[in-house]
């Protein structure tokens, strides 16, 4: 008679089995917002490499002794419009180390080369940061 009372009275079973679920369900939802969050931010550091390429690659290259060097305010045109195009969910890029431009070293009609490289800092409170890295290259399209 004892068993059948104490198997029916089942008032905080929900909540219990609740709490067990919660902490794993909240994992779950969480990494998929922070997989969202990066998988975002790495395609928006593609589209603004490609950008910052686009620009570069019908930019003036005055020629010196038979190589082309890229003029100081064309590459701060370009980095300007990086910057522009990256809307990130998180920190901005900081134009003096996390975007380089690499202009054409051989031919005047070698490729121009923009490389973002973003540090990624997660929302989640464990420590797992990491470089985002992603380039883009361009013919370049004008002549000297």
């Amino acid at each position: 008679m004892r068993y059948s009372a104490f198997r029916a009275d089942e008032d905080g079973a929900a909540v219990v089995e609740f709490a067990l679920v919660l902490p794993i369900l909240l994992l779950i939802i969480w990494g998929i917002i922070e997989i969202r969050r990066a998988f975002y931010t790495i395609n928006n550091a593609a589209s603004s490499a490609r950008e910052g390429a686009r620009i570069g690659a019908v930019c003036a290259l005055p020629l010196t002794l038979g190589v082309p060097q890229m003029e100081p305010w064309c590459v701060t045109n370009i980095r300007k419009g990086v910057v522009l195009s990256f809307q990130p969910l998180g920190t901005a890029l900081d134009t003096s180390t996390d975007v380089k431009v690499f202009p054409p070293t051989g031919p005047v009609t070698g490729p121009i080369t923009v490389r973002i490289d973003y540090p990624y800092e997660p929302l989640t409170p464990l420590d797992w940061r990491f470089t985002m890295t992603r380039s883009a290259t361009f013919r370049y399209e004008r002549g000297p």
